[in-house]
């Protein structure tokens, strides 16, 4: 009975010092889960504002959003902006779309002026890639 004991101790002695040995490792792995948790929560916060940003353009009041700063703060940053020229006025455009959608996906453009006000949106409908709505804030009519 002694003997086990001192083969159990052992053992355990043994096992500690393998999980020492290797804790950076471990901590590692810890920090990488932790890591892709947070990615999965920032995807889900993304393609939760893109569904309410949706249901705005479909109720015809995405124009209530007058400028950058209300658009990002109701919708979150966008997933691609770049600067566009149309009818010789420089204007910044912001892309979104559900987060990891890439190809037929519902998109929606949406188009500043330099002053950062809403100059117009642009709906494209995911399953046939064709243009849905298009709104200009100053009449506030759609287009389909």
């Amino acid at each position: 009975m002694k003997r086990l004991g001192i083969i159990f101790a052992g053992c355990l002695l043994l096992c500690g010092c393998s999980k020492v040995r290797h804790l950076d490792q471990l901590l590692t792995l810890k920090d990488l889960a932790n890591e892709q948790t947070q990615l999965g929560q920032y995807v889900e916060g993304q393609d939760r504002n893109f569904e309410l940003m949706l249901e705005e353009i479909k109720a015809g009041t995405l124009e209530l959003y007058s400028n950058k700063r209300k658009i990002q703060r109701a919708f979150g940053d966008p997933v691609y902006a770049r600067n566009v020229v149309e009818d010789d006025q420089e204007l910044e455009s912001w892309l979104y779309r559900y987060a990891t959608q890439y190809f037929g996906a519902e998109k929606v453009y949406l188009y500043f002026d330099l002053d950062g006000n809403l100059v117009k949106s642009e709906y494209i409908e995911g399953t046939n890639g064709e243009s849905g709505q298009e709104t200009t804030p100053e009449d506030g009519r759609q287009e389909i």
